[in-house]
């Protein structure tokens, strides 16, 4: 199990089905199911009931999804807390060269 299969398993919970999981996730519907199987095995478990209408998380699922969120909400933390101050240092950075481009303007 890697975070790549934790997202698979958050966003088959989040869209409600394993083919709209595939799409949002450019991966095959196969590849989806493959992957969930494989986290079912692995915990000796079922996470979804499977028919005709989709699938429904069973409790055991549920319990999973809590985890799950919490486990990608660590992981993603520190990645959001990055990209924000990366975000925030090239905007001012563009502030700088904007102000830059004036005062060279100016002087012309």
């Amino acid at each position: 199990m890697n975070i790549n299969d934790l997202t698979i398993f958050r966003t088959v919970v989040q869209t409600g089905s394993f083919s709209k999981a595939a799409t949002a996730l450019n991966y095959t519907q196969s590849n989806i199911s493959m992957k969930i199987q494989s986290l079912e095995a692995l915990y000796e478990t079922t996470f979804f009931y499977r028919g005709h209408r989709g699938i429904r998380l069973t409790p055991k699922g549920e319990q999973f999804y809590e985890l799950v969120l919490k486990m990608l909400h660590l992981y993603e933390k520190p990645l959001r807390s990055y990209m924000k101050r990366r975000n925030n240092e090239a905007f001012y950075e563009l502030v700088r060269w904007k102000q830059l481009l004036h005062c060279i303007y100016q002087l012309c």
